[in-house]
């Protein structure tokens, strides 16, 4: 998260996400990755996308428990959503990488996705 926002993280819980994704499920379509440890089935990795009713589909979040990174989950998550986006016959495949994590750029680039624009905000005082 951009060092000019960190408040906004505190302020924007994943419930609040999570509501937005419904939202936009409800004019096109919704998937939900989901990765368990399988002694324990604890929530380990994640990946939610969605796909508008215009065809253009996104990477709206996805997550790996810090303990499970390196283990080639994020990379069996990523196959699985890309899969259905193609089956899904997409026209355009977006996700948005949050100002100060561009570490993340060489672990999409390895998908065909590279940085195309960067939106700036205004902070409010």
């Amino acid at each position: 998260m951009s060092q000019h926002f960190s408040e906004r993280s505190a302020t924007y819980p994943f419930t609040t996400r999570e509501q937005g994704f419904i939202e936009k499920a409800k004019q096109g379509r919704l998937r939900v990755e989901l990765e368990k440890t399988k002694a324990t089935q604890q929530l380990i990795a994640y990946c939610v996308s969605t796909i508008t009713q215009d065809r253009t589909a996104e990477i709206d979040s996805s997550f790996v428990a810090e303990e499970c990174r390196g283990e080639g989950i994020a990379d069996q998550l990523m196959r699985n959503v890309l899969a259905w986006m193609d089956e899904e016959q997409v026209k355009a495949k977006v996700l948005v990488v949050l100002w100060g994590n561009e570490k993340v750029y060489s672990s999409y680039k390895k998908y065909g996705f590279f940085p195309l624009s960067a939106t700036l905000m205004q902070k409010q005082a």
